[in-house]
């Protein structure tokens, strides 16, 4: 498995443990899915808020001989379903819930010591238009890490 799956996979892990019990506000970490959006179309009312996790880019940044740091961005898109009049409440809860799932606390490590640092830039709201079934807050999730290369075949 490569280390931006590994990231990847993490981040997944980490967002999955948003649930009341663990003193989120919503109960999003029972229904994250990875990769594109269009399978929430068909989605009810109670299968909300969930959240999506896909990858951007993994670009190469400084490079020595075996070693190559890497910059990858994740998106990670809370959806609510604007059923309710006060669906930007709901909106406000996810978008604090998926930032505390994410943010390195206390001595936590950053993403369990598989990235040398993550950067969460502000939340960006989605309002639904007119017919639209699906209301977004979405993070631009960017990871830097590094890889060793063992032998020169890598």
């Amino acid at each position: 498995m490569t280390r931006g799956t590994e990231i990847s996979n993490a981040i997944i892990a980490s967002l999955e443990a948003i649930n009341p019990a663990g003193g989120y506000l919503t109960d999003a970490g029972t229904r994250v899915h990875v990769g594109r959006a269009d399978h929430l179309d068909d989605t009810q009312a109670a299968e909300f808020p969930a959240i999506l996790v896909r990858c951007v880019r993994d670009g190469v940044g400084a490079s020595q001989p075996k070693h190559v740091r890497h910059v990858r961005e994740i998106a990670v898109e809370g959806y609510v379903f604007p059923d309710d009049p006060d669906y930007e409440a709901v909106m406000d809860a996810l978008a604090e819930d998926i930032h505390r799932s994410l943010q390195p606390q206390g001595t936590r490590s950053v993403l369990g010591g598989l990235a040398i640092e993550l950067d969460i830039e502000g939340a960006e709201y989605v309002h639904p238009e007119p017919g639209s079934r699906l209301a977004a807050v979405t993070y631009a999730v960017t990871v830097q890490y590094a890889t060793t290369y063992i032998n020169d075949q890598q």
